[in-house]
């Protein structure tokens, strides 16, 4: 390999520093070094070009105690480190003991505390991504990977060359050419020997499946590169259309999201798919568990009537209404309300002399000095402004026509199991001297209701 290939190498990682705007003195950079050639090559690349651009570098090398040579690798990134004169922190975890625990393969559970670790990393230092040494073969494998698991569109787009805070400068450099430039420059580097066993799927994949399909083809890594290439173009194309789509058909309301149901209803599947994911995405901050089975549910709960729904991961719930579906996060809570004080829910704040909160309403001062702010529980019970007597609260509720979904998260003024108050819904009768309770919700409030 010549020095016109090795300055190629360094070229193409300089350029996506650039183009992800790392390329500067108040970048922090935090590099997975496993201590292989693909690493150790990245560190020597980021090391020079730290030099070039003025960004702080950190080694991070984790150590899952797997091999009886990982404490030996270990050593070896910290005294190539210690040399460079380059940070390096050293994380360690029994891989083994939390793949039994959690009931895990081994290959999901390094992989997993692998990346906890370097998303801790980060984070303690401020850094503004995490460098992985993924190439261009990385690249193909994990398409291959994909299609197994009867992936969708975006999983046939592979990795992202920075996606989460997880940044991949090395997605077009073939693994020949990282070994080469290790050559070159004279860069030491340990070998896992791990990388060799087949009950990895990973292994399998690049040891058995691989060397088949290039039997069969040749060309069949650039082939499966101009896949990948298509599949991102067009799948960028639809997230950009879907974005757009849940701008207009969605709003933030207490606890979720709620999303117009007939224009929802009549976009194609692609879309419509995304839009939903959107949503969960704005209420849990990930789509992590969710999957094809999850989506095609939610989307069928859109031909039936008002009041169907349906449970998802993450304690989420799906729920058709009346012209919108709804996406709910049960919440339940229990906070003791101060007199004079404000008293902050997951839904929104009670205050003590609230009158110019959107919903206030006059209660019991003496009640309150013992009273808390929760969610509902069974065997709760009020009384009503001029019902004159108690009442289920599970009875108001229901006819409220109050929808399900929004019962078990409703916040709500109470003394042992006597509801003092549920905001939006209906408040209990007061004596002559009581104090004013405001409640002023976290976005829309789901019921559409200004008073009670």
């Amino acid at each position: 390999m010549g020095r016109l290939r090795v300055m190629k190498i360094t070229d193409t990682v300089r350029a996506a520093l650039i183009r992800n705007d790392l390329a500067n003195e108040n970048a922090a950079l935090v590099a997975a070094v496993s201590g292989g050639p693909d690493s150790m090559a990245l560190l020597h690349i980021l090391f020079t070009l730290s030099k070039e651009f003025g960004f702080r570098l950190i080694a991070a090398h984790f150590n899952h105690k797997i091999r009886a040579t990982a404490s030996d690798d270990a050593r070896f990134v910290s005294n190539v480190c210690k040399r460079m004169g380059v940070e390096c922190v050293v994380g360690v975890r029994d891989v083994p003991y939390y793949a039994r625990e959690q009931k895990l393969s081994l290959e999901t559970a390094a992989r997993e505390a692998r990346y906890a670790f370097l998303r801790e990393c980060a984070q303690s230092l401020s850094a503004s991504c995490v460098a992985l040494a993924h190439h261009q073969g990385d690249q193909v494998e994990t398409l291959l990977m994909h299609i197994m698991r009867g992936s969708s569109l975006s999983g046939l787009c592979a990795m992202r060359e920075l996606s989460g805070g997880l940044f991949r400068p090395m997605l077009d450099i073939s693994r020949a050419d990282i070994e080469a430039y290790c050559f070159v420059n004279h860069i030491a580097y340990v070998l896992d020997e791990t990388n060799t066993k087949t009950d990895i799927v990973r292994n399998r994949v690049r040891h058995e499946l691989l060397p088949i399909l290039r039997r069969y083809n040749p060309s069949f890594d650039e082939a499966a590169l101009r896949l990948m290439e298509n599949a991102r173009r067009d799948n960028d194309a639809l997230d950009e259309m879907a974005k757009s789509a849940y701008a207009e058909l969605s709003r933030p309301i207490s606890g979720g999201v709620a999303l117009k149901s007939e224009p929802l209803s009549t976009l194609p599947e692609a879309i419509s798919s995304r839009v939903l994911l959107l949503g969960v995405e704005s209420v849990l901050s990930s789509r992590k568990d969710f999957e094809l089975a999850h989506v095609s549910g939610v989307l069928s709960l859109l031909k039936k009537g008002a009041g169907a729904q349906m449970d998802l991961p993450h304690k989420l719930t799906a729920a058709l209404g009346y012209g919108e579906l709804l996406i709910i996060k049960a919440i339940s809570y229990i906070f003791y309300l101060p007199l004079k004080a404000k008293t902050e829910t997951p839904l929104g704040t009670f205050m003590i002399g609230g009158q110019d909160a959107p919903f206030s309403t006059p209660l019991s001062r003496e009640k309150l000095d013992s009273a808390c702010a929760r969610t509902r529980r069974p065997g709760d019970w009020m009384r009503p402004k001029g019902l004159g007597g108690r009442k289920k609260v599970q009875d108001i509720l229901v006819d409220g026509k109050i929808p399900r979904v929004y019962r078990d998260s409703l916040p709500l003024i109470a003394v042992e199991d006597e509801v003092l108050w549920i905001p939006g819904v209906c408040a209990a009768e007061a004596p002559m001297d009581a104090v004013c309770v405001g409640f002023a919700p976290n976005g829309a409030w789901p019921l559409n209701r200004q008073s009670g």
